[in-house]
């Protein structure tokens, strides 16, 4: 199975290897963390929604010190989608 990942720095690409995979039931979504065991080096955490369509990435986050409690950040949001008002056929 293929998730969205995102490719530094060329955006989002898709991984067969998330990382280490968490289900958040109170929210209904799952985290899918990746980086290193070792102190330092920087985490990243993706965010997903499941649908019918599979697996929606809707948040990253990076943690510059993969040890460290909390201090994630969001460095990307996914987008409210706005469409045009339909005016008429096309």
């Amino acid at each position: 199975m293929e998730f969205p990942h995102v490719v530094r720095p060329e955006g989002f690409g898709t991984t067969a290897r998330p990382g280490m995979i968490a289900w958040k039931p109170d929210s209904g979504l799952f985290e899918a963390e990746t980086g290193s065991d070792m102190c330092g080096d920087p985490g990243v955490r993706h965010i997903y929604r499941f649908t019918g369509s599979g697996f929606v990435v809707i948040r990253v986050e990076v943690k510059p010190d993969a040890c460290a409690q909390g201090g994630w950040i969001t460095i990307w949001d996914t987008p409210q989608w706005s469409f045009p008002a339909q005016s008429g056929p096309h």
